[in-house]
This record gives structure tokens, sequence and C-alpha cells, in this order.
């Protein structure tokens, strides 16, 4: 099982080994690393943390940063190599094969996505199977709204940090 430091360590360490840390919950991305990094004395625990994030990143005009920090979330059904650990455990599936229909049908849905709204689809799959987030996407490109769109996909990488976090086991190193 991977381990993270409790949280006490995680507001007292230098920003390398924070974001060596952090990067166990999120998708590596820069802005979002130094806003949490900003704000990490400021809680008592992970979930303070991440809830924090999502408000301020819900409250923020700041459209190509949040854009930029949803850009750094892998693709639903992207190959393997391409994602991080935690990204490939929640994604995998024994189904997967070399050209599936579905692994195309997501990747032509994700293109169509990315196109209408300009940044990735990105959805908290909590045990669903890849064939079950065709509809999610299909009904999401329905969506006309790219703000909210945008937003519900920023929600969506605040819900998989806390499911990723309740599957880590916390170590105390101090």
């Amino acid at each position: 099982m991977t381990k993270i430091v409790s949280y006490e360590e995680l507001k007292i360490m230098n920003y390398n080994d924070f974001v060596e840390n952090i990067d166990l919950l999120f998708e590596k991305q820069e802005d979002l690393t130094r806003l949490l990094y900003g704000k990490r004395e400021n809680f008592n625990n992970y979930l303070g943390l991440i809830e924090n994030t999502r408000e301020t990143l819900l409250g923020s005009n700041d459209l190509e940063l949040k854009k930029r920090i949803v850009n750094a979330h892998p693709r639903i059904g992207e190959q393997k190599v391409k994602l991080s650990i935690l990204s490939y455990q929640e994604q995998r599936s024994s189904e997967d094969k070399p050209n599936d229909p579905i692994i195309e049908a997501l990747a032509k849905l994700n293109e169509q996505y990315e196109n209408k709204f300009g940044f990735k689809f990105i959805v908290f799959v909590n045990g669903r199977t890849k064939q079950e987030i065709i509809p999610v996407i299909e009904k999401r490109l329905l969506h006309t709204d790219t703000l909210s769109e945008l937003n519900l996909g920023l929600s969506e990488m605040m819900d998989i940090a806390k499911s990723r976090l309740s599957k880590l086991t916390i170590t105390h190193k101090l």
C-alpha cells in the first residue's frame, strides 16, 4: 500500500518533500502544488486542505489557472504509460484490451469534450467501469456553460483526492 506522511509532518516539510507527498493525492501541476503548499499551515488535516482548495478554486476568476489544473489530470481511458500510479489503479480494468471499442469510444468522446470546452473531461470514476463512464461524458457534452463545466471538473478532482487519501496509509516520520 502506498504511504503518505502525517499531516503534522506535511505542514513543516520543505517544498520538494511536500511535492513528493502531495502528488499522491493530486496529479502533478505546479500551480496547484504552490497553492496547496501556501495553504498547508492553515489546516489540521488533509481533508481541510482539500476542501479549502476546492472552495478557493471554485471561487477563482482565473480561468486559465483552472484550465491548467484540470489539464494536468489524465484522460479517462488513456494508455497506462501516461498515467500516474494511482490514476492507473483507479482506471484499470481486467477488460482492457488493445483496440478495445470502449477505449476507442472514450478517446473520441474525450476529443469532442476537449474541442467543445477547451480542457479535459474529469470525473470521479468511483469504481465505475469505462463503459459506465461513456453516458456520463455524453451527458456532460450536452452542457453549454463552460465555467460550470470547468468548476465541475475541479470539484471532481477534489473528490478524487479525498478518495485517494482514504486509500493511503498515513505514516509518522517525526
